[in-house]
């Protein structure tokens, strides 16, 4: 890894220059960065942990705000207060980031180009679709790496509080497998 690791805000802005045409909300950011953790890079000091929605980083949920903040990105709240849904694009002054950014990282932006294509083919491009492949992959990346014994993808939602059913389990192995197609686990998270 070279010493000039790749931000949280960065990885932010990248993927949605990449994801443009399509809605980012808060559980879209959430997985689209877990999945650049595992297939595409490591993120300067973001580290991923199990949450209700699968893997979550606070880190990447701070830097998110932190860039609403500082006008680098436009949000629009849908729904009610209890149920409201956040859309994110980037503002002008962040899209005034994104050509030095895919100068510098232009390799890292290919990948998760090529992982945002294969959830439009396969029409996994939903915060719910997301989750669950994200849960897979996060379970897939512990029985790699030996971090936990080797449960079956549903006990293992069941330690850690993920409620899924077979036929979720189904749909995120789905997803999980085609990513797969492009580029192995690297594990950075």
């Amino acid at each position: 890894m070279t010493a000039n690791r790749i931000t949280a805000h960065e990885v932010i802005i990248l993927i949605l220059a990449a994801s443009e045409k399509h809605l980012n909300g808060r559980t879209v950011l959430q997985k689209l960065g877990y999945f650049w953790s595992v297939y595409v890079s490591d993120i300067d000091e973001v580290k991923f942990e199990p949450h209700y929605y699968g893997p979550y980083s606070a880190k990447l949920r701070q830097a998110i705000d932190e860039m609403v903040g500082y006008g680098l990105l436009n949000v629009t709240v849908h729904g009610d207060p209890v149920n409201d849904r956040h859309h994110y694009t980037l503002s002008a002054d962040g899209r005034g980031l994104v050509k030095d950014l895919k100068n510098q990282y232009g390799a890292y932006y290919a990948e998760i180009q090529k992982v945002i294509e294969k959830c439009v083919k396969l029409r996994s491009f939903q915060p719910n679709l997301l989750s669950h492949a994200a849960k897979v992959t996060y379970k897939s990346m512990l029985k790699e790496l030996d971090a936990e014994p080797e449960d079956d993808l549903m006990l293992m939602s069941v330690k850690l509080d993920w409620n899924m059913t077979k036929s979720q389990a189904k749909s995120g192995e789905k997803l999980y497998n085609e990513i797969k197609t492009i580029f192995p686990i690297k594990a950075y998270c």
